[in-house]
């Protein structure tokens, strides 16, 4: 037998394997999510070119021009405080999903896609007692959603619009994943602040 020829044996056995695999993506909710929300956004431009800039991509000199916008943590501050927005980088194509069922993480999944990354935003499954009830509540997966789709149509994110999807200060105490989130997004350049 020749070791290059592929007999109907082995044809036969990758087309199974192949079938398998693709029933198990398509039978898999969250991962069939995954593939579309990437695909849908990938980028068109040349992938040797990163886009957006991230801000660990920036010099020191650069950040610090920046002033409170160059720092995750002071840029979110400074939205929630009223001096600013969070705005999608421009030129980025977006969109989000939610997934409750199928999660590694069995809590609510929020996704936001942009330039074929994905960018995760899990809310745990509430726990037995009473304080963690409100966190998986139809009212706080709405907000969320509202935020997310939000940041994925493009419309800025003032503190009335930040106050409106139920963020503020006190309630990124109890969804910390959530200033996580924005953290990220600001970090990898898919949200840039600016004053308004």
């Amino acid at each position: 037998s020749n070791a290059t020829s592929l007999s109907g044996t082995v044809k036969d056995r990758m087309k199974e394997l192949v079938r398998n695999a693709v029933e198990e993506v398509l039978s898999n909710d969250s991962a069939w999510d995954d593939i579309v929300g990437r695909l849908a956004t990938e980028a068109k431009r040349p992938t040797d070119v990163r886009f957006p800039t991230s801000l660990g991509d920036l010099d020191d000199e650069w950040r610090m021009e920046l002033d409170v916008w160059g720092n995750t943590d002071t840029t979110i501050s400074a939205v929630l405080n009223g001096q600013g927005a969070l705005f999608r980088t421009e030129g980025l194509s977006c969109a989000w999903s939610h997934v409750s069922e199928g999660t590694s993480s069995g809590g609510d999944e929020y996704r936001l896609f942009s330039s074929g990354e994905v960018h995760d935003l899990v809310i745990r499954n509430a726990a037995d007692d009473d304080d963690d009830r409100e966190r998986n509540s139809d009212e706080n997966s709405i907000k969320i959603g509202k935020m997310v789709d939000q940041i994925a149509n493009g419309g800025p994110l003032d503190q009335a619009a930040l106050l409106a999807c139920g963020i503020n200060e006190a309630s990124l105490q109890s969804f910390p994943e959530v200033a996580d989130f924005l953290k990220q997004l600001v970090f990898d350049g898919v949200l840039y602040g600016s004053a308004i």
